[in-house]
C-alpha cells in the first residue's frame, strides 16, 4: 500500500460474513445502477511518509456511457437505513450443510448476493431462494422495523448499506476481477475470501453471458455450466443448443463465444446475440505437478479428412501419416509466454510452423494450412466432489526450455507433507540463513530493532511459477540472467498466510497512498521504508516479508499504467520493460505488474 504495505479492510460489521462472494466490480456496478455519484477528491494521506496519492476514477462519471436517468417525485428521496439489519443466514447459503433450524431460524433464508442486488444468476437458476417475503423473512425483517410491503424496497435498503460500507473502505478505487477462477476457494482453502482477485465459483470452469448492451457478466445455472462445458471439451464440437438465457432459447458458438437467439432473422444482429465467455483455472503449465483442479489444456489440429489429431500423437488417416514433435504441453508452455508467438516443428515427412495468433498450422514447403483448436479435459462435478489425493509427480521432458527449469526446489527447504500448500519454517538464530536475512534488514535502515523470529515460507506453487518466469525472462534476454533484487514489503498479520499461500494481491494496494508508480505490486530496498506500512499488531509485533523480486530492465513509473511500458515508444506493442521505479538513477520502490516475478521468501517478526 503506497509502495510497501498491503492491508485487508476494518471489520465490516454484520453483514461482513455474507458480502465474502462478492467483488468491487459487483460494488461499482451496482453503484451505477443506483445512480450514485461517487466523490472524486483526493485519498487521505498515511500517518507515514509515502508517496502521494494519485487522483481516483470516478464510476459514477465514467466517459462515453450516460448516467443513469434519475426519477423525480417523493420517491426521489434517498431510502433510509436502520442502524442494524438482519444477516442472510450462512448455514442456508452453505450447499454442503444448509440451516437444520427451519422457520424458527433468526437470520433470513434467502440467497446473500440477492439480498444486496447481487446475484449472478436469475432466480429460476439459482441454487438459493429469491423471495424475501416468506412468512419466516417477512417476521424477521419487522423485527428489526423494516416495512414489508415491497420487496424492491427492502433490497435498496440492503444494497445501500452494502455500498456505503465499501465505499467507505475502498473509497473510489474499484479492482476488476481477474478472468480466472481462484483454484483454492475451490478447496475452500483462499485465505484472501472476499478479497480475492480471482472468481470464487464451484467448479474449475464457470460459464457466464451477458446481455446486448449490459456492462455485467452472468453465470449461466449448474446445470447447463456442466452440459456447455462437456461440449466444449469435445474437439469435435463447434456448439451447444439449446441453451436458455434470460428466457430465451440461444444456440451457443464456441469459434466466436456467441449465443445467437434461436429464431433470429437477421445473422450478426447484436440485438439478437449475448457475449459468451469461459472462466478457468490457471493453467496446468504454470502450476507445479499434482496440484488439484488446474486447467489441462489440450491442442489439436485437424487432417485431410476432417479429424482431429492432438499434438504428439499419430495420425490414422490422411495421405501421410506421422508424429508432431511437439506435444499439447509443448505448446501450451507457449502460449503461457506469447500468444501471438509461430512455433516451428516437424513430422517424419515435413517441416512446419505453427501460428499461435491465426490458431492454424502451416506447411513450409507447400504452404497448405490446417486448422487448429485448443480445448480443455472435461472435469467432472464428481472429480471435484471427491478428488484423488495428489501425489508426488515429476513434471514430464519438454522440448521448452521455459519449462524445464520450473521443477526444481530450492535445496535447503524443509520436507514438506503432500497436503501441504505451503509451509512456514522457524530460521534458527545461528544459521547462515537467519544472519543474512538479520543484516539485510539491519543495512536498509533497522538498525538496533529486535528481531522476534525469522521463518522461511515454503510454497511450491509460488517457486513454479517464480522459477518458470525467470527462466522466461533469461530466453526473453538473449541467454542472460535479468537482475533479481531481495526486497521489503511491509504489512499486517492478517494478511500473512494469505500472502504465503497466493502471493500479493496488487488490487490491495494504494486505496489510502494511491498508486503513484502503476498498478502493480510495491516493494521497497529499504526496510525503514517498509516499516512504515507494517501495521502493529494486537500483540505489538510487526510484520515485513523478504521478497525475491525479478526486477530485470526498469523504467519509471506512473500512475495510469497496469503495465510495463514499451522499450521503444514508437512500437506500444514491442519489448516492454520488466518492472517500474520511482527513480532510474538510485530506485527505493519497484513495481511489478505480474506476481510471478516475486516470490514470499522469509517473514520477519519484529
Amino acid at each position: 500500500r503506497g509502495g510497501v504495505r498491503q492491508e485487508l479492510p476494518a471489520t465490516m460489521g454484520p453483514m461482513s460474513a455474507n458480502e465474502a462472494k462478492f467483488s468491487m466490480n459487483d460494488v461499482m456496478q451496482l453503484m451505477q445502477a443506483m445512480g450514485a455519484a461517487m466523490p472524486a477528491g483526493p485519498q487521505p494521506q498515511p500517518e507515514s511518509a509515502g508517496p502521494p496519492a494519485a487522483r481516483p476514477y470516478s464510476a459514477g462519471a465514467r466517459p462515453g456511457r450516460p448516467r443513469s436517468r434519475q426519477r423525480s417525485g417523493a420517491n426521489d428521496s434517498p431510502v433510509p437505513v436502520p442502524a442494524k439489519l438482519p444477516q442472510a443466514c450462512t448455514w442456508y447459503n452453505n450447499r454442503q450443510r444448509g440451516c437444520t433450524k427451519g422457520e424458527s431460524c433468526t437470520f433470513l433464508h434467502v440467497c446473500s448476493h440477492y439480498l444486496v442486488g447481487g446475484c449472478l444468476y436469475d432466480k429460476t437458476q439459482c441454487e438459493f431462494s429469491h423471495d424475501l417475503l416468506t412468512t419466516q423473512n417477512k417476521t424477521i425483517l419487522q423485527k428489526f422495523g423494516i416495512a414489508t410491503a415491497s420487496e424492491k424496497a427492502i433490497i435498496d435498503i440492503f444494497r445501500k448499506d452494502f455500498v456505503n460500507k465499501k465505499k467507505a473502505e475502498h473509497g473510489d478505487k474499484a479492482p476488476e476481477k481477474l478472468d480466472e477462477i481462484c483454484i483454492f476457494n475451490i478447496r475452500q482453502r483462499c485465505s484472501y475470501k472476499q478479497l480475492c482477485e480471482r472468481w470464487h465459483c464451484r467448479l474449475p470452469y464457470q460459464w457466464q453471458y451477458r446481455a446486448p448492451g449490459a456492462d455485467r457478466w452472468r453465470h449461466v445455472g449448474q446445470d447447463l455450466n456442466v452440459m456447455v462445458e462437456e461440449a466444449y471439451c469435445k474437439v469435435t464440437e463447434d456448439g451447444y443448443s439449446p441453451v436458455r438465457l434470460d428466457g430465451k432459447t440461444c444456440t451457443v458458438n464456441f469459434a466466436d463465444m456467441k449465443a445467437v437467439v434461436a429464431g433470429a432473422c437477421s445473422p450478426g444482429d447484436s440485438r439478437q446475440e449475448y457475449e459468451v465467455r469461459r472462466l478457468s483455472t490457471a493453467s496446468w503449465v504454470k502450476c507445479p505437478p499434482g496440484h488439484l483442479f488446474v486447467t489441462e489444456w489440450r491442442w489439436y489440429w485437424r487432417d485431410v479428412d476432417g479429424t482431429w489429431v492432438e499434438y504428439g500423437q499419430t495420425n490414422k488417416s490422411g495421405e501421410v501419416v506421422g508424429t508432431s514433435s511437439l506435444t499439447s504441453r509443448d505448446i501450451e508452455d507457449t502460449f503461457q509466454d506469447r500468444q501471438d508467438a509461430d512455433i516451428a516443428f516437424s513430422t517424419q515427412h515435413h517441416q512446419y510452423v505453427l501460428r499461435l495468433r491465426d490458431m492454424c498450422q502451416e506447411n513450409v514447403n507447400i504452404g497448405t494450412r490446417r486448422d487448429v483448436r485448443r480445448r480443455p479435459k472435461f472435469v467432472s462435478e464428481e472429480y471435484v466432489r471427491n478428488p484423488p489425493k495428489p501425489k508426488p509427480a515429476v513434471r514430464p521432458k519438454s522440448a521448452s526450455p521455459v519449462s524445464a527449469s520450473a521443477d526444481s526446489i530450492p535445496a535447503h527447504w524443509s520436507p514438506m507433507s503432500e497436503d501441504d500448500e505451503f509451509v512456514k519454517v522457524d530460521v534458527a538464530a545461528s544459521t547462515t540463513e537467519y544472519q543474512t536475512v538479520k543484516t539485510l534488514f539491519e543495512q536498509g535502515g533497522m538498525a538496533g530493532t529486535t528481531i522476534l523470529g525469522v521463518k522461511r515460507v515454503q510454497n511450491a506453487f509460488l517457486w513454479s511459477a517464480y522459477s518458470r518466469k525467470k527462466a522466461q525472462l533469461k530466453k526473453q534476454n538473449g541467454g542472460k540472467d535479468v537482475e533479481e533484487r531481495r526486497l521489503f514489503h511491509g504489512t499486517q498479520e492478517a494478511v500473512v498466510d494469505a500472502i504465503c499461500q497466493q502471493n500479493f494481491d496488487w488490487r490491495l494496494s494504494g486505496t489510502r497512498v494511491g498508486q503513484i508508480y502503476g498498478q502493480g505490486t510495491y516493494f521497497s530496498a529499504s526496510s525503514h521504508y517498509s516499516h512504515s506500512y507494517a501495521q502493529q499488531a494486537a500483540n505489538g509485533r510487526h510484520y515485513m516479508f523478504v521478497v525475491r523480486v525479478l526486477v530485470g530492465a526498469y523504467t519509471k513509473g506512473d500512475s495510469g499504467i497496469r503495465r510495463p511500458p514499451p522499450v521503444n515508444p514508437s512500437e506500444p506493442y514491442g519489448k516492454m520493460y520488466d518492472s517500474c521505479v520511482n527513480d532510474t538513477t538510485s530506485p527505493n520502490i519497484f513495481v511489478i505488474f505480474d506476481n510471478a516475478q516475486c516470490y514470499p521468501e522469509r517473514i520477519i517478526e519484529y
